[in-house]
């Protein structure tokens, strides 16, 4: 039986699970097989999420709003502006929401994450350098710009989960569905697995029609953990064989361990699935899907459930698909989208709120790169080299706005890398790198391979 993988291999199970220790389609970088041991080492039980809208957002519509009072049609000839707000139509209102004394504000496609506004803090004029989707997500993902289209460093859940001392505790210590994970010479135990979705995951995680019993399994774990190893030192002398074997362990204790039930969304039997199918929205027709019928609910849904059931610290998923909406459809297709996303997005944070989790999770969303602020031709956006960030959770600033972009045109400004103060002149530029150092820094980790130390503005 063959199994669709969204990166590009078609496997059957066995092959799924014998790529297993090597991340099921992450990606190993360098030239040999045996990583290095990681700089610095920290014990915590600390879980990272990261979220992705892919595609380029319109942070207009959800981060970095302006008053449509000011911000009118008639005037965008001078700020180069335009809201087009009026062209979104229902359930959209055409404001921007604001909260009292906060600084925080947002656009209409912010949808349910709203109410979390006092736990987060908004990053505006984040600096991308590209406008190429590909480089701008590997950018996002590794902190590192790629060489061309290349990434050119390990994940930061990668590099996360290398310097945590407790990561052996984790069945998965890193999982990411549908979202590119990377590793550059790195314990493989901190490679990403990657997955689809819930499904992708419950398939590799039970066992098949033709697995050994029971009984025979057992025979079989006891004969390896007597056997001898007799492979030639050539043959290992790059710790190939050591590392095939090391994979093979680590397969057969996740399905040995029935990990598959936490992410059985499908099953009717069990009352605790139906109550994150409510939660989630699971099923229940909502729009913005993310591909193969996986929706942004069921990806945060699965974000919960590993971290929840302490099966990984790191969870990197997508949120949002189809946001490059260079014509019409971004009036018709963009706001849903990222509303969706941002339902989602709220609802995890409750799930993880109730659990008692969220003191020690902290939540990074993050797009390619932004639109441009001014609708072309066609009725649509382009990519703009600005964008934003979000981020939720320990570790982060709350109720905080760090840096800005300009009211004409919508430039990425410098900042105070102390107080996250936007400057006219002067200051520091907000980069993926500088942002995810900080994110690292402000949880224990050593941002050491970013070559970049965290701005005290982004860290709590």
């Amino acid at each position: 039986m063959k199994h669709h993988n969204p990166f590009g291999l078609n496997l059957n199970r066995r092959g799924f699970l014998r790529a297993t220790g090597l991340g099921a389609g992450a990606v190993m970088l360098g030239n040999g097989f045996v990583p290095r041991v990681a700089q610095a080492q920290a014990a915590t039980d600390h879980r990272f999420v990261f979220a992705y809208f892919s595609g380029g957002w319109d942070t207009l519509l959800c981060l970095d709003p302006r008053n449509p009072s000011e911000f009118t049609e008639a005037a965008a000839r001078d700020t180069k502006i335009q809201l087009g707000w009026d062209r979104i139509g229902a359930p959209f209102q055409p404001e921007m929401m604001s909260f009292g004394d906060s600084p925080i504000t947002f656009g209409p496609a912010i949808g349910d994450f709203a109410r979390h506004y006092q736990k987060a803090c908004v990053v505006r004029g984040l600096s991308m350098d590209t406008v190429t989707h590909e480089v701008g997500r590997r950018y996002m993902i590794t902190g590192k710009m790629p060489a061309g289209l290349q990434a050119t460093g390990s994940a930061i859940p990668t590099r996360i989960v290398a310097q945590n001392a407790m990561a052996e505790g984790y069945a998965i210590p890193n999982l990411a569905s549908q979202v590119e994970t990377y590793n550059k010479g790195l314990p493989t135990l901190a490679t990403g697995m990657s997955v689809n979705g819930a499904g992708d995951l419950v398939f590799a995680l039970q066992k098949s029609d033709d697995a050994p019993s029971t009984s025979i399994q057992g025979h079989l774990s006891a004969y390896r953990a007597k056997a001898v190893n007799c492979d030639p030192v050539r043959l290992d002398r790059r710790g190939f064989m050591g590392l095939i074997r090391e994979n093979q362990s680590r397969a057969t204790d996740l399905v040995t361990n029935e990990l598959h039930e936490f992410f059985d969304f499908t099953n009717q039997r069990d009352p605790d699935m139906a109550i994150l199918r409510e939660r989630y929205g699971i099923g229940g027709g909502r729009p913005g899907g993310i591909g193969q019928g996986v929706t942004p609910g069921e990806q945060a849904a699965l974000a919960a459930q590993a971290l929840k059931n302490n099966i990984s610290q790191c969870v990197s998923i997508t949120l949002a698909t189809g946001l490059d909406t260079h014509d019409e459809n971004w009036a018709t297709d963009h706001p849903g989208l990222l509303q969706t996303g941002f339902n989602a997005l709220a609802a995890l944070i409750d799930d993880l709120d109730e659990a008692g989790l969220m003191s020690k999770t902290t939540i990074v969303c993050f797009s390619e790169f932004g639109r441009t602020s001014l609708l072309n031709t066609r009725d649509g956006r382009d990519h703009s080299l600005a964008s934003c960030a979000l981020m939720v959770g320990a570790g982060v600033p709350e109720n905080t706005v760090v840096g800005a972009t300009t009211d004409v045109g919508m430039n990425a400004m410098p900042i105070d890398p102390e107080t996250g103060a936007a400057l006219s002149t002067g200051g520091t530029t907000l980069t993926p790198t500088k942002l995810l150092a900080s994110v690292m820094q402000a949880n224990g980790y050593d941002p050491y391979d970013l070559r970049e130390q965290g701005l005290p503005c982004l860290m709590a």
